[in-house]
């Protein structure tokens, strides 16, 4: 039996040890054929994507900046700046949605994106400074809007625009030199700020618009620059091109304006807590918390409300697309103003200040404005100087202080009046003696034409001591 049993167990450890290493042998091969079929997969995909140049996405990028689908790459909010290498991974893009956290662009960014059509800045609200030359590389674009924010214009940042391009300039600009450097005035520019040095950009201008307010101001630069740009007020449906760029954030759900999660680090499920039931606690009602809503408007309306007040200033424009979109809303405008108002900063209450005189006055810009028969704006300057009226004949629209350039040489101008303080005791008199003085000479050298004065016969004198207003009022001429 010792025998058998020792047959029998030498036989079955055989048995045991083929199978074990067929097992072996399948495993072996299993994986062989898996990672055969994996890499046949890899490479067939890669073909793939490379015969075909115009696919949405091409070669996936080392470095996910956002995401990329049918040509549109949307960068990731938390990028701050994008220097010549950050796109050089991405081909076949037609349009960049920047990030509103953007700071700082260099001047190369898109200069291999020769298929790029649009660039989209309407989130962008912390760029201060457009780069030199920075359209480069692509004769796509036809419309380039600059974020509101930004407040210096790199010389030739719209360098290779195509003839016709539309370029929108934001209120906060306050540098600006040449556009293209064609000097082929073939550029369609919208121009929001108020009185900016454009000299070494008017021969890149075909079409220049303005606000209204600031017409007067740029129709004597254009003059004085011999410009062949032709000047048109801003058109009514560009008011408020700015005011897009508070709707975007609005139309997203709360879970798509929380902080995305970087794509380098997978996003985690939380891990399940122990639930207890805590003792019951007072209800107390919390602090409110500050919150771009109050809850009185719709969150729209909200959003452009506080986007206006941000900077503590209301201006015409800003209380213009508030008006708009108030009444689109239903919204009582006369109500939405006040609770504008009412979340504008209070000033510091001081001690009354004394009343300027005419007497004390050494330097001040006086304005006769009214509106004409024809409905036509007239602000005519005028300058109170040593005691002595000298008039201009510049219209500037509406009474706003003007570039000191205009009296550099007194000489040039009329004085009207001499030894003002000895003629006249208060700004009523003076002002009086000036608008029929202005009337009678209005009527001489328009041969009687009465066309050319105020319909109604009202003339406001407004007069400034250096940017201060110190006396306004309306007067009836005889």
């Amino acid at each position: 039996m010792g025998f058998l049993k020792k047959i029998f167990g030498d036989a079955a450890d055989e048995i045991k040890k083929n199978l074990e290493d067929s097992r072996n042998d399948i495993r072996k091969n299993l994986e062989d054929m898996k990672r055969n079929a994996m890499a046949d997969f890899s490479k067939r995909t890669t073909s793939s994507r490379d015969d075909d140049d115009d696919d949405d996405d091409d070669d996936a990028p080392r470095i996910i900046l956002g995401k990329f689908s049918n040509g549109v790459l949307e960068l990731r909010d938390d990028i701050e700046e994008l220097d010549d290498e950050s796109l050089e991974d991405y081909k076949n893009v037609k349009k960049i949605i920047f990030p509103r956290g953007l700071k700082k662009l260099d001047s190369d960014v898109i200069c291999d994106q020769d298929k790029l059509e649009e660039l989209d800045f309407s989130l962008v609200t912390e760029l201060r400074e457009m780069p030199d030359d920075f359209i480069s590389g692509t004769t796509k674009i036809k419309e380039f809007i600059v974020p509101q924010g930004v407040k210096e214009l790199g010389d030739g940042f719209v360098g290779e625009c195509k003839p016709g391009t539309k370029i929108v300039i934001p209120s906060t600009v306050v540098k600006m030199g040449y556009l293209n450097g064609e000097s082929n005035n073939d550029l369609v520019v919208y121009l929001f700020a108020s009185r900016l040095k454009i000299e070494d950009a008017e021969e890149d201008i075909k079409t220049l618009y303005v606000l209204p307010e600031y017409y007067g101001y740029y129709a004597k630069l254009l003059k004085e620059c011999d410009s062949e740009a032709r000047l048109r007020e801003m058109p009514a449906d560009m008011m408020n091109i700015y005011a897009t760029a508070f709707t975007a954030e609005l139309a997203k759900t709360p879970a798509e304006k929380s902080t995305p999660v970087p794509a380098s680090e997978p996003a985690h499920e939380p891990e399940p807590k122990a639930v207890s039931t805590p003792e019951p606690a007072p209800v107390v009602a919390p602090e409110p918390a500050p919150s771009a809503f109050s809850g009185l408007f719709s969150p729209r309306l909200e959003a452009l409300i506080n986007s206006a007040l941000q900077d503590g200033v209301l201006t015409e424009q800003e209380k213009a697309i508030l008006k708009k979109r108030a009444e689109k809303e239903g919204e009582d405008w006369d109500e939405v103003e006040m609770i504008i108002n009412s979340r504008l900063p209070r000033k510091e209450q001081t001690s009354p200040k004394k009343a300027v005189e005419l007497s004390d006055i050494k330097r001040a810009h006086l304005f006769l404005s009214f509106k004409s028969y024809e409905e036509d704006d007239y602000a005519y300057l005028f300058l109170i100087d040593d005691n002595q009226l000298y008039a201009t004949d510049e219209n500037l629209n509406t009474p706003e202080i003007p570039s000191t350039d205009y009296f550099d040489n007194l000489d040039d101008y009329d004085c009207w009046i001499e030894n003002l303080s000895d003629e006249y005791q208060s700004f009523k008199q003076l002002s009086e003696s000036l608008v029929n003085d202005f009337v009678e000479a209005r009527i001489d050298e328009y041969d009687g034409d009465t066309s050319a004065l105020a319909i109604d016969s009202k003339y406001t004198v407004t007069i400034f001591v250096d940017k201060e207003k110190v006396y306004e009022e309306t007067i009836t001429s005889r």
